[in-house]
């Protein structure tokens, strides 16, 4: 595939992610659930022009979701996790002892989810209604439960991604060539 093309996917995956970005602040449902689709065009995305490209279009959504989106508790939740996370995801692939290999993803998941939930409380000021203070044992629940939300979507991700290389990518592979060919 050449570069222009790649290029041109990348651009068009993150406008994709921003969008999706944008709608995370009209629903509460929305803010996972348009966060964790456009992780999914990520995923799509480094699978047909590759992991850079991939980092590109994450990156860029990222910034413009910050300056065009209003909720910032969707981007962090994509930024930390649903959007970095299937770029890297292939290097976990590699790992030949399995319980370092969920090591790896639990030490990672709670390194994004720790830093999520004081960037939440702590930068950006939000509240819970239902937390008086913020102490170590309502960072350590939130952070568990991040952790949680991370092997649940990482599970997820494997089922979409085996659904994808079987029927999906074929039909996409075939489509680029047949435009290249003209």
């Amino acid at each position: 595939m050449r570069i222009t093309i790649k290029i041109a996917y990348g651009g068009i995956a993150a406008a994709l992610c921003s969008v999706m970005l944008i709608i995370t602040g009209y629903t509460a449902a929305g803010q996972y659930a348009a966060a964790f689709f456009a992780g999914i065009i990520i995923l799509c995305t480094s699978y047909i022009t590759g992991r850079n490209y991939a980092v590109y279009a994450f990156v860029v959504s990222v910034f413009l979701s910050f300056i065009l989106c209003t909720n910032r508790q969707g981007i962090l939740l994509y930024g930390l996790l649903l959007g970095y996370y299937p770029t890297v995801r292939g290097m976990f692939k590699n790992i030949k002892p399995l319980l370092l290999k969920y090591l790896l993803k639990i030490l990672i998941a709670a390194a994004s989810g720790l830093i999520y939930v004081l960037l939440y409380f702590f930068v950006f000021g939000y509240t819970i209604k239902w937390i008086d203070t913020v102490d170590f044992i309502w960072i350590s629940l939130l952070t568990s439960g991040y952790v949680i939300v991370f092997f649940i979507y990482d599970r997820v991700l494997d089922f979409f991604e085996k659904r994808y290389r079987k029927k999906i990518f074929f039909i996409l592979e075939r489509i680029i060539k047949n435009n290249n060919k003209n």
